[in-house]
Parts: C-alpha cells; sequence; structure tokens
C-alpha cells in the first residue's frame, strides 16, 4: 500500500463513522431517522430493580440521549447480583 494509504487506516474515525460503526444495527433497523430520534429522547426509570435496569441496558446500548433512575431504595448485597448500575 502506498503511504498515503497507511496513514488513513491509522488515522481516527470521524465522528460519523465512529457512529455509524457504532450503531450500525440499528441504523438497518430503523435508519438514521429513528436513531435520530432515539438520539432525542430521554428515559426515566421509577425503581431501578433488576427488570427494570435491564430494560434500561437495552435502551443504553442503542443510544438514548439520557436516561435518570429514581429510586429511594437502599443498595443491598442482594442487589449487585442482579443490578450492574451499582457496585
Amino acid at each position: 500500500l502506498p503511504p498515503s494509504a497507511l496513514d488513513q487506516k491509522d488515522a481516527p474515525m470521524a465522528p460519523d463513522n465512529e457512529k455509524r460503526k457504532r450503531y450500525d444495527r440499528q441504523l438497518r433497523l430503523w435508519g438514521e431517522h429513528g436513531q435520530a430520534a432515539m438520539e432525542d429522547c430521554s428515559v426515566c426509570l421509577l425503581n431501578g430493580t433488576g427488570a427494570g435496569t435491564e430494560a434500561l441496558k437495552n435502551l443504553v446500548l442503542p443510544g438514548i440521549g439520557s436516561f435518570t433512575v429514581v429510586d429511594g431504595a437502599v443498595v443491598t448485597e442482594a442487589d449487585l447480583g442482579n443490578n450492574f448500575f451499582v457496585e
């Protein structure tokens, strides 16, 4: 390969290309308009149970814009096994 091709290969990806690579599956499912809508949405999870946080994870991975968890419960050791939002 010519030196310029090597430079391009090792160069950081443009933000749009990184986004396309990260969200390729979603873009194929619902297109750019759907992905933009996902990125513009906000989610509020009430009570961060294991099921709720699993559902939230499935929204975070495709790229929701933001989320808030509202939960007044005290975290216990039992929560560590089913809730990846706590340490």
